[in-house]
């Protein structure tokens, strides 16, 4: 009875389609121009993760209060460089602030050893203790900073050292301790450089008195464009990104960079 029932329902439709063919067709054109007006204008794709999950989670929660008090943080891409030298180590941060700002996907890039603000008042953020040792360094070496700011030569630097070591360090042992750092330092890099490896001289070990070798780390960080539309919303921004780590500047020293 059942199977009686189905075949004589579906003989009555293509009897009815059969009979009302324009209707028939003209009905389903219109169902289909329907369908694809409102694929077009109401379906959407989203590809943020987060969107996945309901905001009322708690760690949801807590992400959104994370990101009203830090906004600067929200979607951001951090790139940490790492050299043996401070000096090259802050060229290649100060490089790629450069290289990347305006590129396709790249809101902004920010580093603070690169920034004019804090590399003039950067001391002001330190402990009071560092900054104290800091500014006595500095003094210690304001009569060789005062000869090369007037003729940054070799010839200066190595006759100023040569007025230090015959004046204060005869008589000073922290003066002679520290100058014997410096020409360590020195010795180092000319000995290097007529083995014929790349050597770069750090400026800034040689003014506060550190010793080489130990790693300086350095931020920068990048706002990107994010595009949630597209399966992959951080390809143009990490495209931007990679060309200019490929270009990177050139500097005196292994400088690796790694992105977070």
């Amino acid at each position: 009875m059942l199977m009686d029932w189905a075949e004589r329902t579906v003989a009555g439709i293509v009897a009815f389609c059969v009979r009302r063919a324009r209707l028939v067709l003209t009905t389903y054109a219109a169902l289909v121009v329907a369908a694809l007006f409102s694929t077009v204008n109401y379906l959407e794709i989203n590809t943020d993760t987060r969107s996945m999950l309901s905001p009322d989670l708690p760690f949801q929660q807590r992400t959104i209060e994370l990101e009203s008090a830090f906004p600067h943080l929200l979607e951001s891409i951090v790139i940490v460089l790492q050299s043996e030298v401070p000096d090259a180590a802050d060229a290649v941060a100060g490089a790629l602030v450069d290289q990347l700002t305006g590129q396709p996907g790249i809101s902004s890039a920010f580093a603070d050893s690169a920034d004019p603000f804090f590399r003039t008042h950067g001391l002001l953020y330190e402990d009071p203790d560092a900054l104290r040792e800091a500014l006595s360094q500095l003094d210690g070496s304001a009569e060789l900073l005062a000869a090369l700011r007037a003729t940054p030569t070799a010839e200066t630097l190595f006759g100023s050292l040569a007025t230090i070591h015959g004046g204060r360090a005869a008589s000073d042992p922290a003066t002679a301790e520290a100058l014997d750092s410096i020409y360590a330092q020195i010795a180092a890099v000319l000995t290097a450089k007529a083995a014929g490896e790349p050597a770069a001289l750090s400026w800034q070990n040689l003014l506060a008195g550190d010793a080489p070798g130990g790693v300086t780390t350095r931020l920068v960080q990048i706002m990107p464009e994010l595009d949630y539309s597209q399966l992959l919303p951080a390809e143009t921004s990490l495209a931007s990104i990679n060309a200019s780590l490929d270009a990177g500047p050139s500097v005196v020293g292994e400088t690796t960079a790694e992105l977070v």
